[in-house]
């Protein structure tokens, strides 16, 4: 049976209800992202469609993009208090709630365009997920959106960034281009196209083509040719919704709550993005590449920033060094995509 998914709002939902058969279990999904997205017209719609199969027809999804249901930074709680039954959240967007997840975050920590090492990055987390986000059944974590830096006026280097406000995804970036001297304009992604129309932002770090369904890539037209960090993202569930699930349903969640299912996502994602670096030269932007010593200040700058992060792992209760240097391991046993 195909999936039933839906972009509706809540009355489509309640009809959606009383058409399906009583033994289904209409479960929404909450994300904030433009209904335009790719994760919303491809990449989401997959993993629901394998979902609702999986289950046999137990599981039916409604899907409510565009912060229908709640604001971006609430999509958590949204989960934890049974307003969406899954939603997509990113992690950064409630700073210090999510310590050891927040790896993620540093610049150049990852550099694969292709997987983004959102597998091992899932299989390393799942030791900290649930006391780290106790108040929601954890599904995944991918990692998403290769990063770079756009903006009204040309930045080539880190002399450059002084002054600048630039919105940042995260309190890790907002951290490393404070130190720059850059001042971080505290706003979602959606709101981000009027903070740079406006003159309240200067510039932006988010990926190339996620540019295009928030209307960004017409308000700035400078690109740093750095892929400096990658952001990270979840699928958290309502406990109580899970647990109200047949034992065929919960499987077919369980299935589809996995590493191999994070990978997949986060490399659907990545597949389009690699597009649109290209869009925008086709568009006559400006891309400006570095020289090699510009290009190590801004390497040179992730320590600072490293260190909040193992100061933040050891508040959290773990050996901090240990966890990073797991990770590192992890990431060195992935094999490389074509290899």
């Amino acid at each position: 049976m195909m999936t039933t998914h839906k972009i509706a709002g809540t009355g489509a939902l309640a009809l959606a209800i009383a058409a399906a058969p009583a033994s289904a279990a209409e479960l929404r999904f909450a994300n904030w992202l433009p209904a335009q997205h790719v994760l919303n017209t491809t990449v989401f719609p997959t993993w629901i469609e394998s979902l609702t199969e999986a289950s046999g027809g137990e599981i039916e999804v409604a899907v409510f993009p565009a912060r229908q249901l709640g604001a971006a930074g609430d999509h958590y709680d949204m989960a934890a208090n049974g307003i969406a039954d899954i939603t997509f959240i990113n992690t950064g967007y409630q700073p210090g709630r999510f310590p050891m997840v927040g790896v993620a975050e540093l610049p150049f920590l990852i550099d694969d365009p292709v997987t983004a090492e959102t597998e091992a990055f899932d299989s390393w987390y799942r030791d900290y997920a649930e006391e780290e986000m106790s108040e929601v059944k954890f599904c995944l974590t991918f990692n998403g959106g290769l990063y770079a830096l756009h903006s009204v006026n040309p930045v080539l280097g880190i002399e450059d960034i002084d002054g600048m406000r630039i919105r940042l995804p995260n309190r890790t970036l907002a951290n490393y281009f404070g130190a720059m001297g850059a001042t971080n304009i505290q706003i979602s992604a959606p709101e981000s196209r009027e903070a740079l129309e406006r003159g309240v932002a200067d510039a932006i770090l988010f990926p190339w083509a996620s540019l295009f369904p928030f209307g960004i890539n017409d308000v700035v037209e400078h690109h740093l040719d750095v892929d400096m960090a990658f952001n990270n993202f979840a699928f958290v569930m309502n406990q109580q919704t899970y647990e109200g699930l047949s034992d065929q349903a919960k499987a077919a969640v369980d299935s589809h709550c996995t590493s191999d299912w994070a990978a997949k996502i986060s490399s659907g994602w990545l597949a389009v993005e690699a597009d649109g670096r290209q869009r925008l030269i086709d568009d006559g932007h400006s891309i400006n590449e570095p020289s090699a010593e510009q290009l190590q200040a801004f390497r040179d700058a992730v320590e600072p920033v490293r260190n909040d992060w193992l100061a933040g792992a050891e508040m959290a209760g773990h050996d901090g060094q240990a966890a990073y240097d797991a990770l590192i391991a992890a990431f060195a046993e992935t094999p490389v995509p074509g290899n």
